[in-house]
């Protein structure tokens, strides 16, 4: 029974370093994110984000428009980044 376990841990280890290996090359990189694009809704892979003031003048950020009347500016959102630039929600550079 371990030996079986063991085995397939190490069929596993390298399943999944073949992935990383085949995942590192700029064409098959390319050619996975436009089969994600063609297969997940837009929604899924390009978010459009909303910014604004409240009467307190704190920011806020939402999926959806703020209350009518009030201005905001609109914050795309790059799909392939892993992280959000705080300068687009705060509005500071950082130090």
């Amino acid at each position: 029974m371990a030996t079986t376990k063991k085995m397939v841990l190490i069929g596993l280890a390298i399943v999944t370093g073949i992935a990383i290996g085949l995942y590192q090359k700029p064409q098959v990189r390319t050619y996975l994110e436009r089969k994600t694009d063609q297969l997940l809704p837009n929604s899924a892979t390009h978010a459009t984000f909303y910014k604004w003031r409240d009467k307190q003048g704190h920011w806020q950020l939402s999926d959806s428009p703020p209350p009518t009347g009030t201005s905001y500016e609109t914050v795309a959102i790059n799909p392939k980044a892993n992280a959000l630039p705080s300068a687009a929600f705060t509005g500071k550079q950082p130090p």
